[in-house]
């Protein structure tokens, strides 16, 4: 029998790599680093081997912040 990872800490992982690799983009853009080192340290975003598109992982970025925003907005509107 293999361990396994419940969902919850995969998702922190997902998300937490998906926010952080435009920040690792931009840094490393001001960087003189080798190519090998870049692609070890900033190897980027991928689904099932397909590298995901910088701008992609921005707009999912943004697109779950502007959801979460609506959401707190509906939930503070309301009074008790």
């Amino acid at each position: 029998m293999t361990a396994s990872l419940s969902p919850c800490p995969r998702k922190a992982v997902y998300h937490a790599r998906t926010v952080g690799d435009p920040m690792r983009h931009a840094v490393f853009d001001h960087l003189a680093v080798s190519p090998q080192a870049l692609n070890l340290l900033s190897p980027g975003v991928t689904w099932a081997g397909w590298l995901v598109p910088l701008g992609l992982s921005l707009a999912m970025v943004a697109a779950m912040g502007l959801a979460m925003l609506g959401i707190a907005i509906a939930e503070f509107r309301k009074t008790e």
